[in-house]
């Protein structure tokens, strides 16, 4: 490790949200805080990055090659909790601490997840276009979310803060999780496996890291599961859902809607089938992004900088680095 006389603090532009300022942090004068912006190439991120103890990192991928180019680099932070772009297991050897904001998004993904579920329900994005078209209504009705029966796939801190929502619009909730439930709320229906649970769902709603075991968790045999008329909802990472397979159930009616904050390949690319169905709403993977929830981020990412700073381990890690990395101060 290199001694520095200043911490310095590379922010990523992609973690879009972040002031440039220490000050937006509430950090003490020794932390120096620069923009970066993103490279593909390996060996010019590992310039851009040079010199820096820590990287605010947004869903950019930091691999085994880069961090071996960063001798000074001690922490990952990543805001939210999803971390399957970077490299844990050579961070972990290269004694990087990686961490996340864990609980900081849960109730913002939980009310986006609610919106996106309303909005499909309620065919707002049709009806929005039928006014603009200077259309009025078709005649046509939909069901409402009370009474619905809408499953949780992944019962973590935002699937528990979702149930909650749901349970208030007099939802029927249904949950499956990979982990042992502990102390489900008494609405809560706890299914014993994803199979238990899909049939029974008119919705679902995902809430899972994407992991080698979640890529592709709901693919053609899963939306064939659920009832015809069923809507899907995806606010977590989008590998965990076939895109080509949900194209194909919302072409046959057999989904009857799908939003998703989320994607495989963002910003998608035009070939993806799933922009040219109605059916299908989106928004940019910004369901982190409510005042609050950047609020909360913000200060568990400066709590992290801090303890890295002073040599202590972290909140929020998701790794074991061995012989942990701490900047050596020269003042």
């Amino acid at each position: 490790m290199s001694k520095v006389s200043d911490l310095a603090i590379a922010l990523v532009s992609t973690a879009t949200f972040f002031g440039d300022s220490t000050s937006d942090y509430g950090l003490p004068p020794r932390f120096a805080l620069r923009r970066v912006e993103p490279s593909s190439d390996p060996v010019d991120r590992a310039h851009e990055l040079r010199g820096a103890f820590a990287v605010v990192a947004g869903p950019e991928t930091y691999g085994e090659e880069l961090l071996e180019h960063l001798p000074d680099l001690c922490l990952i932070a990543r805001s939210g909790v999803g971390y399957d772009q970077i490299d844990t297991d050579a961070a972990s050897r290269l004694g990087i601490h990686v961490t996340t904001t864990p609980g900081a998004n849960a109730q913002g993904v939980a009310e986006h997840a609610v919106s996106l579920l309303l909005n499909l329900v309620h065919r707002i994005p049709h009806y929005d276009r039928r006014v603009r078209d200077l259309q009025w209504r078709d005649g046509e009705f939909f069901p409402e979310v009370q009474g619905m029966s809408v499953g949780i796939i992944g019962m973590g801190r935002i699937g528990t803060a979702l149930a909650g929502i749901l349970h208030a619009l007099d939802a029927k909730v249904l949950a499956y999780d990979s982990a042992p439930i502990t102390d489900p709320p008494d609405y809560v229906t706890v299914c014993r496996s994803l199979d238990d649970l899909l049939p029974q769902c008119q919705a679902i709603s995902l809430h899972v890291p994407l992991l080698d075991s979640t890529r592709n968790l709901i693919g053609r045999r899963e939306l064939a599961t659920l009832p015809r008329g069923s809507y899907v909802i995806n606010t977590a990472r989008g590998g965990t859902v076939d895109e080509a397979a949900l194209a194909d159930a919302l072409e046959s009616g057999h989904i009857a809607g799908a939003a998703l904050d989320v994607l495989a390949t963002e910003p998608p690319t035009v070939d993806n089938r799933l922009l040219s169905l109605d059916t299908c709403v989106f928004s940019p993977h910004t369901a982190s992004f409510g005042h609050r929830t950047i609020e909360r981020m913000t200060a568990m990412i400066a709590g992290q900088l801090k303890d890295v700073g002073d040599g202590r381990a972290p909140e929020g890690l998701v790794n074991d680095p061995l012989q942990a990395r701490f900047p050596i101060r020269v003042w």
